[in-house]
């Protein structure tokens, strides 16, 4: 329905509000070489064939990964982009899983609201290969340690009930108290 995707949803988060001018000078930009876009429609095979193209280039976008654990599409399983977009709210204690850059903002942005958050991610801060973008991992990772969230590293998730997430670290398994869990597992 709106150009920019997933680059709408960084530029929502609270302090990157400024990245949004970059959207919108490539739609000024569409405009001005008269390049013709058209949303919120279905492509199909005859549609091409007579527009004749020279080229089709797909860019449809990603969608947020979920889990492939039991209570995963519970009631109380929130994705992190609807909860940054403002498409849905958070009640009560919250449990972040992902721990990547998006994950890392959102549980600062709810704990900044006074939420109370945790942090499970199943490798190391900043994922598996650790963060890209080097400052801003360690922005974010004092704002976590000053806002006091705790932080499950390198723990896997097993379930997700009603109110709680179940997880092990090692041959540990434990429950944390959660009204609400934002995902933040990537995209796909």
């Amino acid at each position: 329905a709106e150009l920019g995707g997933q680059w709408n949803i960084a530029c929502a988060t609270p302090g990157k509000e400024v990245f949004a001018t970059l959207s919108e000078h490539l739609k000024r930009s569409l405009d001005k070489y008269g390049v013709s876009v058209t949303l919120d429609t279905e492509v199909t095979k005859d549609m091409v064939l007579k527009m004749k193209p020279d080229a089709v280039v797909v860019a449809t976008g990603a969608v947020p990964q979920g889990l492939n654990i039991p209570g995963a599409m519970g009631p109380n399983v929130v994705q992190a982009n609807d909860v940054i977009r403002g498409t849905t709210k958070t009640k009560g204690r919250v449990v972040v899983i992902g721990g990547r850059f998006t994950g890392m903002e959102v549980a600062i942005w709810l704990a900044e609201q006074g939420k109370q958050v945790m942090l499970v991610n199943r490798s190391g801060l900043g994922g598996e290969k650790g963060p890209e973008e080097t400052n801003l991992y360690r922005t974010l990772a004092r704002r976590l340690i000053d806002l006091r969230i705790p932080l499950y590293l390198n723990t896997a998730v097993l379930e997700i009930t009603e109110g709680s997430v179940i997880a092990g670290w090692g041959e540990e398994i434990f429950s944390l108290p959660a009204d609400t869990v934002v995902l933040a597992v990537g995209v796909e």
